[in-house]
């Protein structure tokens, strides 16, 4: 009977403490994140189904240099970059470690310094020395720094660090307790992500946060897809889990779904004769380690 009073006391104790999940850096530590993207996007073009299955992986280090205005001013590197596209046409592999020309934009963006400044709740809340690198690179003749800014500029960046960082309540939580972010994400097309996380478990080494949300494609501006104005019509939901350490509160590890579904209207141009409207559905699976 004892063991099970004592077992009550202990959950009780659990459910009943608030935890601080803020960001616990440590200046002069450098921090690992391996970003791992698995999509699978099916098309219906004109009668025809055109899937297109690309994997991506995107290795970074983050060394906290100092405090500023208490944020983490964290001295950030590339040390890894590669995509596998296959496509009905083609399949196309590119890595950071490659010799080839198409894996020369990747190899000559490795371990080339920006700054990103975080908060402790995850929210990046300025990042420099991208414009540089950018025009760098631009410089090869490959792709122009218009194209590279789209991905890799220090807006796309700010917001596209924040999937993985700014998961943070504002306040201390309970086991069990919820709390609401908003993302957006620049890929080729936004993202505008409503996401409810929730506390579910910890341990003496992680804790478990819980993600559950809604995904809005805004369609108030026509996207530029090489050269073809283009509206995507698509919503869809995102849910997953991801393991936060208890002394860091990094992300060590975590999985979020994704599924997203709807219409893509392409418009007439220079590069396109008529307007055309097609089906399109997303799913893809992204992964987080250190």
């Amino acid at each position: 009977m004892r063991y099970f009073v004592a077992a009550l006391i202990s959950l009780f104790t659990i459910q009943s403490t608030e935890y601080d999940l803020g960001l616990n850096l440590k200046v002069g530590d450098i921090y690992k994140q391996v970003i791992t993207i698995e999509q699978a996007i099916s098309q219906e073009i004109m009668g025809q189904t055109i899937d297109i299955n690309n994997d991506i992986e995107i290795s970074t280090s983050y060394e906290v240099e100092r405090m500023e205005k208490g944020n983490f001013v964290m001295k950030t590197a590339f040390t890894y970059m590669g995509m596998d596209m296959r496509t009905p046409m083609a399949n196309v592999s590119i890595t950071s470690e490659g010799d080839d020309d198409a894996s020369a934009i990747f190899k000559s963006m490795m371990n080339k310094p920006f700054y990103a400044h975080m908060n402790r709740r995850g929210d990046i809340v300025d990042v420099e020395g991208l414009s540089d690198l950018v025009a760098s690179v631009a410089g090869s003749g490959a792709l122009s720094e218009e194209e590279l800014s789209a991905s890799f500029g220090e807006e796309a960046m700010k917001r596209n660090m924040q999937m993985a960082a700014a998961l943070y309540p504002e306040k201390k939580v309970k086991v069990g307790e919820k709390w609401q972010k908003t993302v957006t994400v620049d890929s080729d097309m936004v993202m505008v992500m409503d996401i409810e996380y929730t506390l579910k478990s910890t341990s003496s080494d992680y804790f478990v946060v819980g993600a559950e949300g809604s995904i809005v494609v805004p369609n108030d501006k026509p996207s530029n897809v090489n050269g073809i104005p283009t509206i995507y019509n698509l919503a869809g939901t995102l849910s997953g889990e991801i393991k936060i350490d208890t002394k860091t509160r990094w992300v060590i590890d975590g999985e979020l779904t994704q599924e997203i579904k709807g219409e893509v209207e392409m418009k007439a141009s220079a590069n396109m004769p008529q307007d055309i409207t097609f089906p399109m559905n997303l799913k893809q699976k992204i992964y987080f380690k250190d």
